[in-house]
C-alpha cells in the first residue's frame, strides 16, 4: 500500500511539474513575441548602446526623438541591410522639411551632422549623389544614428511607418 502511495505523490509531483513548466513556456514565449533584447555587435554602431530593450510600438504615434527598431526594406539600402532590421532615432517627423546639399543635412532648417566623406566612397557615390529637399509624407520618417559615421537617412532616405517594428531603450 505504501509503494502505491509513494506512486500517486511522485505521479501528482510530476503533473504540478508539467503544468508548471508548461505555463512558464508559454508565458515565455508570449514575452518573446512582444518584447525582446537586441544586440549590435558593429565596430562601428548607430547607437551608443550594444544591449537594448525592445517593446511594441503597437498603434502608437512615433515622435521626433524616439529610438526605435524597423525593417531596411527599400532599394536605396545599396543592398546592405534590405530585410534586416536596424535601430536608429527618429529625427524627422512628417511635415518635416528635409535638405541635404554638398554634404550639409538640416531638418526644417536646423543643422544635423553632415555626411562623410568617408561613407560616399564605401557606397562608392560622389557626395553631391545624396543631395535632396523634400519634404516627409504622412507615413515616413527621417532616421538617424547618434554615433559618428552612422549609415542612416542621410543616406537612404526615409523610411514609411509600417517599417517600424518596435521602440528600444538602451541598456548597456
Amino acid at each position: 500500500m505504501r509503494q502505491l502511495l509513494n506512486k500517486f505523490r511522485d505521479r501528482e509531483e510530476f503533473g504540478r511539474a508539467f503544468w508548471a513548466g508548461l505555463f512558464a513556456f508559454c508565458a515565455l514565449s508570449t514575452f518573446a513575441s512582444f518584447y525582446g533584447f537586441a544586440w549590435d555587435g558593429q565596430e562601428e554602431r548607430c547607437l551608443p548602446w550594444r544591449l537594448m530593450f525592445l517593446y511594441p510600438v503597437g498603434s502608437e504615434q512615433v515622435a521626433r526623438g524616439d529610438y526605435v527598431q524597423f525593417v531596411a526594406v527599400s532599394p536605396n539600402f545599396f543592398g546592405k541591410f534590405n530585410g534586416g532590421s536596424a535601430g536608429k532615432m527618429v529625427a524627422g517627423i512628417p511635415g518635416d522639411q528635409i535638405e541635404i546639399n554638398s554634404g550639409h543635412a538640416s531638418i526644417n532648417g536646423s543643422p544635423i551632422p553632415d555626411l562623410e566623406q568617408r561613407a560616399a566612397t564605401k557606397l562608392g557615390r560622389p557626395m553631391a549623389s545624396f543631395d535632396a529637399r523634400y519634404t516627409l509624407g504622412h507615413d515616413e520618417y527621417f532616421m538617424v544614428g547618434t554615433m559618428p559615421h552612422s549609415f542612416d537617412s542621410r543616406y537612404w532616405g526615409p523610411i514609411k511607418r509600417s517599417q517600424i517594428r518596435k521602440r528600444l531603450i538602451g541598456i548597456l
